[in-house]
């Protein structure tokens, strides 16, 4: 999902389809203000979240994916559902 700066409000807007447990990757970007309501509207579903990177996969959290805001730098996230 790239959205340029509304993914809360489409992840909000599709609520319902999260019953059916979607595995979802979203862009993050630094200059994002939402960014940790988007991770917590994740863990309140109980969902993982991990970067994707070229070495693979790893936790994280966004204050170590974008040690300095506003520089135009994203990253994909990698949400998977509880059961996954």
């Amino acid at each position: 999902m790239d959205v340029e700066r509304v993914e809360l409000k489409v992840l909000r807007g599709a609520v319902g389809v999260f019953q059916y447990e979607p595995t979802v990757i979203v862009e993050f970007n630094d200059w994002s203000e939402d960014l940790d309501e988007i991770v917590r509207f994740f863990e309140n579903k109980r969902y993982s979240l991990r970067a994707i990177s070229d070495s693979g996969l790893k936790q994280f959290t966004v204050d170590e994916l974008f040690p300095r805001r506003r520089r135009s730098m994203a990253v994909n996230i990698l949400a998977e559902p509880p059961n996954q």
